[in-house]
């Protein structure tokens, strides 16, 4: 196997393309398809959805070289977590793995930006990744790691408190999160009050951390107490 090694991120981070070593999704397919791709080890980074991961392989598997081409990406070993955990609707906005637990009170996800993200929308510098998908990632991983480890569906998470140390730019390759429970104060019921810190990891660095505290309630509750805050605002 030749030890070139290519990777590929979003078309929205096309600033970042040299057209050698990093190419965008659409370089890769024209290249493919034009039958100038040499074999290679093909790394899919940030921006590439699991729909486009199966375009290239196909692709990929009828070019000239396909025995000599290897196609790696995050979806190998990892899977998008349940829009359920992060509450999000459609799919491409969640942008973190399943969380996993890896020790006590320490759970791990890996960022998974898709190209189509409503965090994408605009604002996008197309070399580094906004800080404001990462905190939102870190929104979702809060309210996943909580869901799935600590309370129950029919709650809602609400921030008291953030504190952000962004100490490096993100670019769209393998980003790690590390999430830590710092205080739990939950009663039998799921009801109560979390602190956590979650560090972004890149590339053996901590490029962002990131401190939470939240109050986690029913959202029956949580309803009622927008609709009287509602009505007083009126008042």
């Amino acid at each position: 196997m030749t030890d070139t090694l290519i990777r590929v991120v979003g078309n929205k981070f096309r600033e970042l393309s040299n057209a050698q070593s990093i190419l965008t999704f659409d370089e890769l397919v024209a290249r493919v398809r034009d039958g100038q791709l040499e074999p290679a080890a093909i790394s899919l980074e940030q921006g590439i959805s699991e729909s486009q991961v199966d375009v290239l392989r196909d692709l990929v598997a009828q070019s000239h070289h396909a025995g000599q081409i290897s196609l790696r990406s995050y979806f190998d070993s990892h899977q998008r977590c349940d829009g359920t955990l992060t509450h999000k609707v459609k799919r491409s906005n969640t942008l973190i793995s399943d969380p996993q637990e890896t020790g006590e009170d320490t759970y791990t996800s890996v960022l998974l930006i898709d190209d189509e993200c409503a965090d994408l929308s605009d604002h996008v510098t197309g070399k580094h990744v906004q800080f404001m998908v990462l905190l939102e990632a870190a929104r979702q991983m809060g309210n996943a790691v909580t869901q799935k480890f600590h309370s129950t569906a029919a709650k809602m998470y609400l921030a008291e408190n953030i504190n952000v140390d962004f100490k490096a730019f993100a670019y769209p390759f393998r980003v790690d999160l590390e999430y830590r429970v710092l205080e739990r104060n939950l009663r039998a019921t799921g009801d109560g009050k979390m602190a956590v810190r979650m560090d972004f990891h890149q590339q053996g660095k901590v490029i962002a951390q990131l401190s939470l505290t939240f109050t986690v309630l029913d959202r029956k509750f949580v309803s009622a107490l927008e609709s009287t805050a509602l009505k007083s605002l009126h008042n």
